[in-house]
């Protein structure tokens, strides 16, 4: 097995294992390249995701994605990071 699905698998059942803990995070960041598997899941779960991509290209076939399995509205592509609320920073 290629060592980035194994990465994928595990980065998914710790998804899982959050959800079942009840420790998930209503906001989760998907920061990398790729497809955006992690943010779909993460989306399928019920958390918005702010997911970082620095190629155009790749935006689109995740946004594809996100789409083709109806989690769209919980996305948020982006080219950069934003900027934390100060608010909420301690």
């Amino acid at each position: 097995m290629h060592q980035g699905n194994q990465t994928t698998q595990l980065c998914l059942l710790e998804l899982g294992h959050l959800l079942r803990t009840e420790f998930m995070s209503a906001t989760v960041l998907d920061f990398g390249r790729g497809s955006r598997i992690l943010a779909i899941g993460a989306a399928l779960s019920g958390a918005k995701v702010e997911a970082v991509e620095i190629n155009e290209r790749a935006i689109e076939n995740a946004r594809e994605n996100a789409t083709l399995n109806h989690v769209e509205q919980l996305i948020e592509f982006r080219t950069q990071m934003s900027e934390p609320d100060r608010k909420s920073v301690v």
